[in-house]
């Protein structure tokens, strides 16, 4: 019997329930035995930092070594320490991995070009839409997709000439909240909205856009939302 280890963090209180539906779908095509163990807790949610140390604990709890295989879905772990300590006890157990969303240099990576992703986006705002003005609404600084949509997003800013302050980026989480009270801070500083918002994902656009519409505007009738 095979052995496979999923060390995921949760998506505020929810449990990502595809990433085990999918692996249990390609087992039933194998000839072998193969047995999942999912570590995952909700280090990402509180506020409290000793709570949330105590959730991150679990990926302490199992010896890597004795898994043959071993899944990450670090990307919701805001915390830099318990991501580069859970990282690399995994490159010391020698064991065959694979990171979901979050690039390691020496583990298998599975993710999308965000580099491109971003890139197009801000191009089909630019050149499809007119927008001159862009605020980028982005996750965890710790997050290597995030990282990498960052530096598209000012590598098309500076490649405009526009100005770095007037095009700022915003890091936050990838949950709904950031879109939500960025929004929030905008409005009760009286700050100028910009002609597109870029988020980071799909929750942070949706928080914005709810938000956005509580006081009244229309997107994407008063500014564009990605």
């Amino acid at each position: 019997m095979k052995k496979v280890a999923l060390i995921a963090d949760g998506w505020k209180r929810l449990i990502t329930y595809a990433w085990i539906a999918g692996m249990k779908q390609y087992i039933e095509t194998c000839d072998e035995q193969i047995e999942i163990y999912h570590y995952n807790c909700f280090g990402n949610w509180n506020d409290n930092k000793t709570f949330n140390q105590g959730e991150y604990n679990i990926y302490s709890l199992p010896d890597l070594k004795c898994f043959d295989g071993i899944v990450l879905d670090l990307t919701n772990v805001k915390d830099g320490e318990v991501l580069k300590e859970t990282v690399s006890r995994v490159i010391e157990s020698k064991v065959p991995a694979i990171s979901l969303g979050h690039f390691e240099e020496q583990l298998y990576y599975v993710g999308m070009d965000n580099t491109l992703a971003i890139k197009e986006l801000m191009n089909h705002l630019h050149f499809e839409h007119g927008c001159q003005t862009f605020h980028f609404m982005g996750g965890p600084k710790e997050s290597s997709e995030n990282q990498k949509r960052v530096e598209s997003f000012l590598e098309r800013i500076r490649t405009w000439g526009f100005d770095m302050e007037k095009n700022p980026v915003h890091y936050g989480t990838f949950e709904m909240n950031t879109g939500e009270e960025y929004f929030e801070q905008l409005i009760q500083q009286g700050r100028q909205l910009p002609e597109a918002f870029v988020c980071a994902n799909d929750n942070i656009a949706a928080g914005l856009i709810s938000k956005a519409q509580k006081y009244g505007y229309n997107v994407p009738g008063n500014f564009c939302v990605t």
